[in-house]
């Protein structure tokens, strides 16, 4: 896999990245290459969020990997949150019933295609729903190959992977990668492994509460 900037290569995060949701933009502000993680359990409102985010911000290219989910979700996300107008929008699928590879590499694709058009320079917009489909299919192969069953039968391969991916996004001296990535919280448990992970490796956190998903507020 390729490998991210090298640290004194990096750019500092001084620029705002306007997303276009007002909770977001007031309370949690985001910087041009900040990498952001959207926790929440199931049916709480990670993938609403992401097609309000993805519809509002200001970024000149927009790549939007879905690991992992429903097929259905993929047409739906085109006719919904990008109004069918793929201009600026670059979508790399590897649904739940694709193998564990197609779902691994789906999310190493979208991640090189981010690098590309930032190295031209450009502001893009990652957004990858979800990381924690990502963990399982590296968990799969892992299993497959031998390795030995660590925390919640996630291999030790799985934890070693997870900053190669995310550790990519950041400016350089030329564009910026802003990612944003959903995680899947098992449980609604916050100190599951994989979200204990995630949340060590990015620079900021956003938590959708469930209580307020069952008061229709999202």
């Amino acid at each position: 896999n390729k490998l991210s900037m090298p640290a004194l290569e990096r750019g500092i995060i001084d620029k705002k990245f306007s997303t276009g949701v007002k909770a977001i933009d007031s309370m949690l502000t985001s910087g041009k290459g900040q990498k952001i993680g959207i926790f929440a359990g199931s049916g709480v409102g990670k993938s609403t969020l992401m097609g309000m985010i993805v519809k509002g911000c200001e970024a000149q290219i927009k790549v939007v990997a879905l690991i992992g989910e429903r097929g259905r979700e993929i047409p739906e996300f085109i006719h919904y949150n990008l109004n069918n107008n793929m201009e600026n929008t670059i979508l790399v699928t590897a649904t739940s019933d694709e193998s564990a590879l197609m779902r691994k590499y789906g999310a190493f694709t979208a991640m090189s295609i981010a690098e590309f058009f930032r190295d031209k320079g450009h502001d893009v917009l990652l957004m990858m729903d979800s990381v924690t489909r990502f963990a399982m299919a590296q968990r799969e192969i892992g299993l497959a190959i031998g390795e030995p069953p660590a925390q919640k039968g996630y291999t030790p391969s799985v934890f070693a992977k997870l900053p190669k991916l995310l550790e990519r996004a950041g400016t350089s001296d030329v564009g910026s990668i802003t990612g944003f990535y959903t995680v899947l919280v098992d449980g609604d448990d916050f100190n599951e492994p994989i979200a204990d992970t995630v949340r060590g490796i990015l620079d900021g956190h956003i938590v959708l509460s469930r209580a307020l998903a069952h008061k229709n507020h999202y």
